[in-house]
């Protein structure tokens, strides 16, 4: 709720003549004063709300500012409102001065309508949300750490540094979302909601029940018409007598309810008949389970990422947050309200005087007109147990234009210099003491009871509350402080206490340290780049538990995320831990070496050894190489790693690799068989083959000893003669033979200007098959026609005998 005086509110309850102002600062650095003239009597408005059908639980509630400005004679033509920010005040003359309420900062991100009026539309701080979330904490991490982190990425001032819950750990890195979408899911583990107040900071707030929570509650009584009422002066819990004031219902005539709604001027209103009281909580696990905090009912079916790992937990963390609340949906048009903001309790009164509690889901008000307000959750009646809340999307794009990051300490500055300059003034009140001392008091209300904003000065401390009193923050005589965040430029100090310590320098991309006291965590970070993650050990309860996720070193060269997980192909790392030692590079994570302590190697690289085995790992192959110091000496040998093994030794390009060469041999092959290829489909330019007798008749069989062989007998051809034979009778170019020089590589290569004594001759025997075989069909075709010609000649001859 908005806070302003006692004299504003009841002025309200007779007349609701606002008027706004607003300053208006553009891209280019032009500023623009609007007064109450400059603004048309009709939309102009402030727009706070879920948006949803259902009760936001977990809603990022970002607020909207209609503006439409005069401009008969065209003079806001030369703006341009892209991109300006705009800072818009609401007025209220009251009898001796006028009080102001401070709307705060609004950015315009959609382009303005021009005409005779311009018609803007403008979003607090929250579209800067909606981008990529990312983060370099490495995981389990608290969630109030990722959401200070997150603040600080975004150029936005957490007002809530600490809010409920925020020591739950997430297990695991959320993925694929937006910072708006995380901000609800950390929201909703808070058992609230997130939003910006109108000091341009986040807030992340649980919903407040205690309102209805004080007695039995106001809910259910009505006011009747009689003096004295005929029905009573209780309502469940609530006393009205003395009511002095006559048929009223308002916020200032409620005994002990000041700071709270109680709306009863609608012109419209429509109001459920049943209160929704909340029963429990429930959501899916990983495997599709469905787990429940508290019981069935009224229940709220939620999904978040958060809580992967630890839902049940979770569950219940939530449930202790609005399991029991009990509130009446409706919606209506009230008359011009302007303190109401998404999340107040208040009472709300119908026509015939009954009294309800609610909650505020969505307000919309109108500067001069009626303000929309209404308590949004599905009907008990309508779904008889559950329903499903969807986490609030981004109603604007954000700006896409590249910004400079700022550091904590930079936005903290802007945050406060803005402050200083448009902020409201203060009263004044003097406390003389009984020794005639004086205790002095700054309030941004005329009396410090009304004020939330309070400035103490006393001989020992110098303390300041945000909350009328409640808590109080500041500086004593001592020199002790005593702060919600602390936004300095440098700190020297004999001594500092903390559970976590992080070191950020966003601008520079300087150095950036991360120590986790709790898991005895540390990591160091250039930039973007993790050089070395340390953790020591985790303690659970009375129990020493070790886990190889902890216990460990690593070391990155790279650049890589909070996770380890490489973000580009020649990032590279090392891990030690008491079961391992693994070296790594690429991006998918795969351990290149890895020696476990069961005493197993695994290689996924290359080895080269002084002396020894060379060793290459490509695409699921394996090639071997001897090496002797300094060459590699070996016939490459390829093995495959997967399927079912059955290529011991195979090529790894088809028809493109030999087996030996012509001066490194085989000596001896066995095997079962051996298959070539003979596909038609892989052949062309196919035709019989021309004078394969001749070629045949002119080789020379031999018999002969190799030399490096021993001295066992071989028969055979010389490869020279064959060459020479297929020539003599022009048979053209027959693979059958080779002749190569062997390069210092131990490659293979021809040269025709090579002379014979240098080239390395090879035969291919089984290419004579096919010469034999149709020298075999030509003869035996001779052979049929010669035993032919016979039979017809013995046949002749035995007629003439």
């Amino acid at each position: 709720m908005i806070n302003v005086s006692r004299e504003f509110k009841e002025a309200m309850k007779t007349r609701t003549d606002f008027t706004e102002t607003a300053t208006i600062t553009f891209s280019d650095g032009q500023t623009l004063s609007l007064t109450q003239h400059d603004f048309t009597l009709s939309g102009n408005g402030i727009t706070d709300g879920a948006g949803s059908s259902s009760f936001p639980l977990g809603a990022v509630v970002e607020k909207a500012i209609h503006m439409e400005l005069m401009n008969a004679d065209d003079h806001l033509s030369s703006y341009s409102f892209q991109g300006a920010v705009i800072r818009l005040q609401l007025h209220f003359a009251l009898e001796s001065r006028t009080e102001s309420i401070d709307y705060g900062t609004y950015t315009v991100v959609t382009p303005e309508t021009y005409g005779s009026t311009v018609q803007i539309e403008a979003v607090d701080e929250l579209y800067k949300a909606d981008v990529a979330f990312s983060t370099r904490y490495s995981f389990p991490a608290a969630l109030g750490d990722i959401v200070r982190e997150a603040c600080t990425t975004l150029g936005v001032t957490l007002a809530t540094p600490t809010f409920p819950h925020d020591d739950f750990e997430v297990q695991q890195k959320p993925e694929d979302l937006t910072y708006r979408e995380f901000f609800a899911m950390a929201a909703m583990i808070a058992g609230g909601y997130a939003r910006m107040n109108y000091a341009g900071q986040l807030e992340i707030k649980a919903f407040d029940f205690s309102l209805f929570e004080q007695g039995d509650g106001l809910n259910g009584g009505i006011f009747d018409a009689n003096s004295p009422y005929a029905s009573g002066d209780t309502a469940d819990g609530g006393r009205f007598a003395p009511w002095d004031t006559g048929y009223q219902a308002d916020a200032g005539t409620f005994a002990g309810m000041e700071g709270s709604h109680v709306f009863y001027n609608f012109s419209t209103l429509t109001v459920e008949t049943d209160d929704v009281v909340i029963t429990g909580v429930q959501c899916e696990d990983a495997d599709g389970n469905v787990l429940l905090s508290g019981k069935e009912g009224y229940v709220l079916s939620i999904e978040n990422n958060l809580l992967v790992g630890q839902e049940q937990a979770a569950l219940d963390i939530i449930g202790q947050a609005v399991i029991g609340a009990r509130f009446r949906p409706f919606s209506g048009s009230h008359i011009a309200y302007p303190l109401a903001e998404f999340g107040d309790p208040g009472y709300l009164i119908d026509r015939k005087g009954n009294v309800y509690q609610t909650i505020l889901t969505d307000i919309d008000f109108s500067f001069f007109g009626m303000t929309e307000l209404s308590c949004a959750a599905d009907s008990p009646l309508r779904n008889s147990s559950t329903y499903t809340s969807n986490l609030t999307k981004a109603v604007v794009a954000a700006r896409k234009n590249t910004q400079k990051q700022i550091s904590a300490y930079d936005l903290e500055v802007q945050r406060f210099a803005s402050m200083a300059a448009n902020s409201m003034g203060l009263y004044e009140t003097r406390e003389e003491q009984p020794d005639g001392s004086i205790i002095y008091y700054l309030h941004n209300k005329p009396t410090i009871a009304e004020s939330t904003n309070i400035w103490k000065r006393t001989a020992d401390v110098f303390a300041v509350s945000s909350d009328g009193g409640k808590t109080w923050r500041g500086m004593d005589a001592n020199g002790n402080v005593l702060a919600t965040v602390l936004s300095v430029i440098g700190v020297k100090a004999e001594w500092i206490e903390t559970a976590n310590l992080i070191v950020n320098h966003l601008q520079s991309f300087g150095p950036f340290y991360s120590l986790d006291s709790k898991n005895g965590r540390l990591d160091l970070y250039h930039g973007d780049y993790r050089r070395m993650s340390l953790a020591l050990y985790y303690l659970t309860g009375d129990d020493f538990n070790y886990d190889n996720t902890f216990g460990n070193v690593q070391i990155w060269k790279g650049k890589v995320d909070q996770n380890g997980t490489l973000l580009d192909d020649n990032a590279r790392y090392s891990f030690i831990t008491a079961e391992s030692m693994m070296i790594g590079k690429k991006k998918d994570k795969t351990y290149l070496f890895q020696v476990s302590d069961t005493g197993d190697v695994e290689i996924a690289g290359t080895i080269h050894g002084k002396n020894g085995v060379w060793i290459d790992q490509s695409n699921g192959m394996w090639s071997f190489c001897v090496y002797n110091g300094e060459t590699y000496n070996a016939v490459q040998e390829v093995a495959e790693l997967s399927g079912q093994k059955r290529y011991i030794l195979r090529g790894m390009v088809n028809g493109t690799f030999y087996l030996g060469s012509a001066t490194y041999r085989w000596n001896t092959v066995f095997c079962g068989s051996v298959d070539q290829s003979s596909d038609r489909k892989l052949k062309t330019d196919i035709a019989p083959i021309d004078k394969a007798t001749e070629f045949l008749m002119d080789l020379e069989p031999v018999q002969y000893r190799m030399k490096d062989g021993g001295k066992r007998i071989h028969y055979g051809f010389i490869a020279q003669d064959v060459a020479k034979a297929a020539a003599g009778h022009a048979m053209g170019d027959l693979s059958m033979y080779k002749a190569a020089v062997i390069n210092g590589e131990n490659e293979a290569y021809y040269d025709p200007n090579v002379p014979d004594e240098q080239l390395s001759w090879g035969l291919d025997y089984s290419q004579i098959i096919a010469p034999l075989v149709q020298v075999v069909q030509e003869q035996q075709k001779r052979l049929d026609a010669l035993e032919n010609r016979l039979a017809s000649l013995e046949k002749q001859m035995g007629k003439e005998v």
